[in-house]
C-alpha cells in the first residue's frame, strides 16, 4: 500500500505525511516536482553528515516552512493548490495521504490568513467527502475527515465576515450530522495520530486529539437550529431553546421588531414559536407566507395574523409599517391564538 501512495504522489509528499526524517520531508508530486529546503541532499560520501542524518529527530513543520525562503513558501502554496485539484481524481489511499499533507502545512504555518487556507482544505475534504469508500482505509478516512471538519471550524470562526466560508461549513457540518455515527466511530488515538503537531500558531494551542473529539461530540450533538441560534447575538442579549421547541428571546427595546427579526433569522424553520421579552412579550409564528402575532393587553391577549406576506418580514422589521392584519381577535392566551389562527 505504501508503494501506491509513493508511486500516486511522490517520496517527498509520502514522507512528510509520514513524519520521516527531515532530510527526506521535502515537498513532491507525482511528476516529482519536490521543492527542497535550504539544507538540500547530504554529501552521500560524507561518513560524518550520514551518520548525523541517522540520528537527528524528525523536523516539526513549523520549523521546516519557516527555515524556507519566501520563494520556497510560494512555490509550495503552488503546489498543494495543484495537490488539492489533481488529487480529485486519485485512490483514497493518496488522497488520505495528500489531504494529510495539506493539513501539515496548514498547522505548520505555510499560509499566514485563513482565507488563504481554509478554502483548500475545503476543497480537499470535497474530494474526500466524494472519494469511494475502502473498507481497509475507514478508520483513516474517517479521522482525516474529522481533522480536515475541525480545521475549518478554525478557519470559519477567523473569517466570521466571510458567509460563504459559513455556508460551506453549514454545508459540511450537515453532512456529517447525517453520517454521525460514521464520524463518532473514530478513536481517540486515530485522531491523535494524524492530528500530531497541527496544534500551533494556525489551529491554535486548542487543536489537540482531546478537544478535537470532544468538538466533534458537541457540534454533532446539536441541531440546525442552535446553530441559527448562535447567530441572534446582534439582535438579542440571550436566545435560548425549550425542551417545546420554542424560542426565547430577551431585548432591550421593541419586542415586536424583535420578534420580526428573528422569525426572519429563523425562515428555514417555519412556525418556530418566538417569544421576546422586554417588559413585556410578543409571540409571533412566520411559516413564509403567514405571520402571527399575540401581545398582551390590559384585558387579556390580542392575536393578529397576515396572509400571503409574499416579500418577506424582515423589512416590517424597520421603519415600514406592517399592513392591515387580515384578521385580528382578543384570546385568552397564546396557545389558543395558535389554535385559532395557526393552521390558517
Amino acid at each position: 500500500m505504501e508503494e501506491d501512495i509513493r508511486r500516486a504522489v511522490g517520496s517527498g509528499l509520502l514522507n512528510l505525511a509520514l513524519g520521516r526524517d527531515r532530510n527526506e520531508a521535502s515537498v513532491g508530486g507525482p511528476d516529482g516536482d519536490e521543492l527542497k529546503g535550504d539544507e538540500g541532499e547530504p554529501d552521500r560520501k560524507d561518513p560524518e553528515q550520514s551518520a548525523s542524518k541517522s540520528v537527528t529527530p524528525p523536523l516539526s513543520a513549523a520549523a521546516a516552512f519557516q527555515a524556507q525562503t519566501e520563494n520556497q513558501r510560494m512555490r509550495a502554496r503552488a503546489w498543494f493548490r495543484r495537490l488539492v485539484e489533481e488529487s480529485a481524481e486519485w485512490p483514497l489511499a493518496a488522497q488520505l495521504a495528500s489531504y494529510r499533507s495539506l493539513l501539515i502545512a496548514v498547522g505548520g504555518g505555510l499560509w499566514p490568513y485563513p482565507q488563504d487556507w481554509v478554502w483548500l482544505v475545503c476543497d480537499g475534504l470535497d474530494n474526500l467527502w466524494a472519494a469511494a469508500e475502502d473498507e481497509s482505509l475507514a478508520v483513516e478516512h474517517g479521522a482525516l475527515a474529522v481533522i480536515g471538519l475541525l480545521a475549518i471550524r478554525h478557519g470559519t470562526l477567523s473569517q466570521s465576515d466571510d458567509p460563504d466560508l459559513a455556508a460551506g461549513f453549514k454545508g459540511f457540518l450537515a453532512a456529517f450530522r447525517d453520517w454521525r455515527d460514521w464520524a463518532l466511530d473514530v478513536n481517540l488515538e486515530t485522531i491523535e495520530r494524524y492530528a500530531y503537531q497541527l496544534s500551533g500558531h494556525t489551529l491554535g494551542p486548542r487543536f489537540t486529539a482531546v478537544n478535537i473529539r470532544a468538538d466533534l461530540e458537541w457540534l454533532l450533538a446539536r441541531r440546525a437550529i442552535d446553530d441559527a441560534l448562535d447567530q441572534l447575538d446582534d439582535i438579542s442579549d440571550s436566545a435560548d431553546l425549550t425542551t417545546d421547541g420554542t424560542v426565547v428571546v430577551q431585548v432591550r427595546k421593541n419586542p415586536k421588531r424583535a420578534v420580526l427579526l428573528v422569525l426572519d433569522r429563523l425562515r428555514e424553520f417555519p412556525d418556530t414559536h418566538v417569544i421576546a421579552h422586554f417588559n413585556s412579550e410578543v409571540h409571533g409564528w412566520w411559516n413564509g407566507r403567514r405571520l402571527l402575532l399575540a401581545w398582551p393587553t390590559p384585558t387579556g391577549w390580542r392575536a393578529s395574523v397576515w396572509h400571503n406576506l409574499f416579500t418577506g418580514i424582515v423589512g416590517y422589521a424597520g421603519s415600514s409599517p406592517l399592513p392591515a392584519a387580515s384578521e385580528s381577535a382578543a384570546v385568552t392566551d397564546p396557545a389558543e391564538a395558535w389554535t385559532k389562527f395557526g393552521s390558517r
